[in-house]
């Protein structure tokens, strides 16, 4: 899954760190001068590169003066005047600005010889490199404190042979005003583009994956979109397998796919000839414009897609957006412009209305289910049992050792690679490790696994796919058990999954096909020496006033266990307290804050866990929180 984020927030291997610009801050003179020492910095770099390599890194310093090279909302950036454009935003994070691929190699040693020259008054700090190149300059004194790091992102496009931008990554990568008006972002439109394309293309079948005549496992949700769209075009992307007469091959009724590789697909990165595979016909100017838009497009489905194509891209919309934000802002000004446009698309914004649509279930009239925020949506494999049957009627106390066992035997018995390129792995994780170490028994089992969360789900007849934070979860449910698999994402690693955790003491891994203790960071050795201490990631999250349902987990802890602060600990909490004066902004919409207090309040140390409280300044919110637990 990809997950969005505001920019402005790169680290570079020496440690420099950009931040977003408080362009609110700035005199309307000081908004123009900025724009204007932008672009010189980006001419002083085209001109140094120029002189190293003999060819400059623009064609033409056209393209940076009249913008084109920005991307994004930058783009607009450069074209609206402050009252217009902070009226829409604020702060202005990273910079994108569009460079020729080919040319990649060679920006990378730029760069990196580079380090620590000025640019027109900018000085470059460091990069972190990456697909994109995040660059972090410190802007010049005139402009602090509004701007001191600031991030100005190198994006790896197309060129033509006359120099120009690539028309489709100009479209893909740009963000639209009219769009940014109303709350929507930019990636609104890349998405519903692809949605409308399953939703034409679409048809019933089962995906092979592999080269013999076997299924795969991957069981396309009963269909299959034959031609797809994405950053790179429109392809074919499935041929109907044929047997070695020539005949189409069913399976259970269907008709079978096979994927044609990427390296062996045809892409077409025309516009006009992507809108006549959407809409039937040639685009006129003014309907091409339209494509550039979020809001366009969707005049553009009311012109020319029924009700039905209508319906089903907003399915497939809905189901792909919500994978890659949970920010319910935006998702809110999406959908509320979605059903403007579209009346009869009905569903409510809300999880419970949008899943008892779904299932048909009336376990939600009846309470069953829990209450999820719109940021917790589950995309579930199997329409014909109810949610309320698996989250309403499952054990609330550990599943019995046989079903947990079952189902990692499964996964490593079906599943050879996981999204790490190893074998595939399952691992009891989280509080049941620790309490075992502990000699304790846990009524709260998690599984952990380095296999992707579609696989798992496919090798059980009963599991829904979640994502709750920025984990994807497979909850599985066996008999009356109910188990949840936190899922490795592609790319990550299990030692980076753990240390992203709150406490050391919850970030060991015990293997289900072993027997044996993982334990990277030093969780163990914390327990024995009954400490409590933050991981990297959240000592630097919480040393910086963020995160604080970790924080509070941390109290929590100390209530339960009766440990003490590791010093480490102890000062990324100070620090916290000094930054907000002694208050702490539980997170209420995931109810994590509310959940760890009444834990705390509860635990046989609370009153060494109180004392901490008054101890680091935090008493006056909590009993201003919680008076309840005070009278």
């Amino acid at each position: 899954m990809n997950f969005l984020f505001e920019g402005g927030n790169a680290k570079a291997k020496n440690g420099a760190e950009a931040s977003k610009v408080n362009i609110k801050a700035f005199t309307d003179k000081q908004y123009e001068s900025y724009k204007l020492d932008i672009i010189n910095l980006v001419l002083a770099i085209n001109k140094k590169f120029e002189e190293a390599y003999d060819e400059p890194l623009f064609p033409s310093n056209d393209l940076i003066t009249s913008a084109k090279i920005f991307s994004g909302s930058a783009n607009t950036f450069f074209k609206k005047s402050k009252e217009e454009y902070t009226a829409i935003k604020s702060a202005l994070g990273d910079i994108d600005v569009q460079v020729n691929k080919n040319k990649k190699d060679k920006v990378k040693e730029f760069l990196v010889n580079n380090e620590g020259t000025n640019f027109a008054g900018f000085t470059l700090l460091g990069t972190q490199f990456g697909m994109d190149f995040f660059n972090i300059f410190q802007a010049p004194k005139k402009y602090n404190p509004a701007a001191t790091n600031i991030q100005i992102d190198f994006e790896f496009v197309l060129y033509n042979d006359n120099g120009d931008i690539d028309e489709l990554d100009v479209y893909i990568r740009n963000s639209d005003w009219d769009d940014l008006k109303e709350g929507i972002k930019g990636f609104a439109k890349q998405r519903l583009i692809p949605s409308i394309y399953k939703a034409i293309y679409g048809v019933p079948g089962v995906v092979f994956q592999n080269k013999k005549d076997l299924p795969s496992k991957g069981y396309k949700k009963d269909e299959v979109s034959y031609k797809t769209f994405g950053p790179m075009g429109s392809r074919v992307k499935y041929n109907q397998v044929k047997d070695e007469n020539g005949n189409p091959v069913n399976y259970e009724g269907k008709p079978a796919f096979r994927e044609i590789p990427t390296s062996q697909s045809t892409f077409n990165r025309n516009l006009d000839n992507a809108f006549e595979e959407m809409f039937g016909k040639k685009p006129t100017g003014a309907e091409k414009q339209k494509m550039y838009s979020f809001i366009g497009v969707l005049s553009l489905m009311k012109k020319y897609l029924n009700e039905n194509q209508i319906k089903r891209t907003y399915k497939f919309f809905y189901e792909d957006i919500t994978e890659i934000t949970d920010d319910e802002t935006v998702l809110n000004a999406i959908f509320n412009k979605f059903k403007e446009v579209f009346p009869f698309i009905n569903e409510s914004l809300s999880f419970e209305k949008y899943a008892q649509k779904m299932m048909l279930g009336e376990a939600f009239s009846k309470g069953l289910a829990p209450k999820f925020s719109l940021g917790t949506i589950n995309v579930f494999n199997k329409y014909d049992w109810k949610i309320g049957n698996l989250l309403g009627e499952a054990n609330e106390v550990a599943g019995s050792e046989e079903n947990m066992m079952y189902i990692a035997k499964t996964i490593v018995d079906n599943i050879e690679t996981g999204n790490d390129g190893k074998p595939a792995k399952v691992w009891m994780c989280g509080g049941a490790v620790r309490d075992e170490i502990l000699g304790k028994q846990s009524n709260d089992i998690d599984l952990m696994t380095n296999c992707d969360v579609k696989e798992v789900a496919q090798l059980f007849d009963r599991c829904e796919v979640a994502r709750t934070g920025n984990a994807r979860l497979a909850r599985v449910y066996i008999d009356n058990d109910l188990f949840e698999l936190g899922c490795l994402e592609v790319g990550d690693t299990i030692e980076h999954n753990l240390d992203s955790r709150d406490l050391t003491c919850n970030a060991i891994l015990k293997d289900l096909s072993t027997g044996e203790y993982f334990d990277p960071i030093g969780g163990m050795k914390d327990i024995r020496a009954k400490r409590i201490r933050f991981t990297t990631a959240a000592r630097e999250k919480i040393s910086a006033g963020k995160d604080p349902a970790e924080l509070l987990r941390a109290f929590r802890f100390m209530a339960q266990l009766g440990w003490n602060f590791a010093p480490d600990t102890a000062k990324a909490i100070q620090s916290y307290s000094n930054i907000t004066g002694g208050k702490i902004k539980i997170q209420l919409k995931a109810a994590l804050g509310p959940a760890n207090w009444k834990k705390l309040i509860k635990g046989k140390y609370k009153d060494k866990a109180l004392a901490a409280l008054e101890q680091y300044g935090f008493m006056d919110w909590a009993k201003s929180t919680f008076p309840e637990d005070f009278q």
